[in-house]
């Protein structure tokens, strides 16, 4: 179980040091833009951008290729559906099944549109530490004065569950190679698999409600009081973070004018 989400991978590099109110802002829009890209020259615009982004990471290319994998399943269901359900000028036909070209545009449309928000997702996640988007988004519910307390519960919200997808990851994979060496996995039957994948959720939701209960008796003893603040620190847009949201801006005109 490979997860991307939550995951955070530490370096120096001119994206990662951006604030994270204009990371949070500056990927999720893109992320958006995404799915308004209709032509090629969209896709050329907001890909070049993306790889450019990718390159000053200073994170390997094939790491981003990786989140992929997550959702590949879904990606060839998107094609698959779009092809032979999409009525047009009929390319092939075999029997019922008709392929048409309108079905083929629309599939690679929409599966460029899901690639490139996974993309910037997963730039979101791999550069900028789960507490750094937790805080994030309580300053930006602060500037759009969401009540203070509404809006720290959700950053600690938004903050343990980021931190329990990459631990529940990493769980998931232990119990997975424990299983494989008991002979788990092996079998290529459809039922077996569907038996083998209960043997890693249950062992996973019963852990996870450990881990739950654990925290949450951790918290009741150190006193933690959710309409008390527990943090000073302030989140403030530096100057790389400000150019990025201009180049997000540039990016937005000139494919919606498109």
């Amino acid at each position: 179980m490979n997860l991307t989400i939550g995951r955070y991978i530490a370096k120096s590099s001119p994206i990662h040091n951006m604030d994270g109110q204009s990371k949070l802002i500056g990927f999720l829009s893109l992320a958006i833009l995404s799915f308004l890209c209709a032509s090629l020259f969209d896709f050329a615009i907001l890909y070049i951008y993306f790889f450019i982004i990718a390159y000053l990471t200073n994170i390997k290319l094939t790491i981003f290729l990786k989140g992929i994998r997550t959702v590949w399943l879904l990606i060839v269901m998107i094609f698959i559906f779009n092809s032979f359900f999409t009525s047009g000028y009929v390319l092939l036909k075999i029997g019922s099944v008709v392929i048409t070209r309108e079905g083929l545009i629309n599939s690679g449309i929409y599966s460029l549109r899901l690639i490139a928000a996974i993309f910037f997702s997963t730039a979101l996640s791999y550069t900028t530490k789960p507490i750094e988007i937790a805080d994030s988004v309580e300053s930006i519910m602060n500037r759009v004065r969401v009540p203070s307390n509404i809006a720290r519960q959700t950053g600690l919200v938004l903050s343990i569950a980021l931190r329990f997808i990459s631990i529940l990851s990493e769980e998931s994979k232990q119990i997975i190679l424990s299983q494989k060496a008991r002979g788990g996995f092996r079998s290529e039957k459809f039922l077996r698999k569907l038996y083998d994948m209960t043997t890693v959720i249950i062992p996973l939701i019963v852990l996870s409600l450990r881990k739950a209960e654990e925290l949450a008796v951790a918290m009741e003893v150190r006193g933690y009081n959710p309409n008390k603040p527990v943090s000073r620190r302030t989140v403030n847009v530096n100057f790389s973070g400000g150019m990025f949201l201009v180049m997000n801006i540039l990016i937005y005109i000139s494919i919606l004018l498109n």
